[in-house]
């Protein structure tokens, strides 16, 4: 048996990278938004001054958590990490209620 044989196909090793990638970028997308979502809700002050410091660090957050995705050894726990931060942090979210009406 050769060596390669042993460690399964040879496409595995990129199937498993494409994976994590795609778990960054669409899977670190959602619990990056909630906690947005989480410092606009909790932000001391005017909700404008929240929403606006939760909007603006989205995209840092969403690159922290892609980079953090990236960090795990395989797909399959890249996208269950994922999915377990996205539910934790809706239901936290959820727990919260909808946001007052403006005024």
């Amino acid at each position: 048996m050769s060596e390669s044989s042993a460690r399964g196909p040879a496409w595995h090793g990129a199937a498993s990278t494409t994976f994590r990638v795609l778990a960054g970028v669409f899977g670190a997308l959602a619990p990056s938004a909630a906690v947005c979502v989480l410092l606009a809700r909790l932000w001391p002050g005017e909700e404008g001054t929240g929403a606006t410091i939760g909007v603006l660090l989205m995209l840092p957050l969403w690159m922290v958590a892609f980079l953090a995705v990236m960090l795990v050894p395989t797909a399959r726990r890249a996208w269950l990490w994922c999915l377990a931060a996205t539910v934790g942090l809706g239901a936290l979210v959820w727990l919260l209620g909808p946001l007052p009406p403006p005024g």
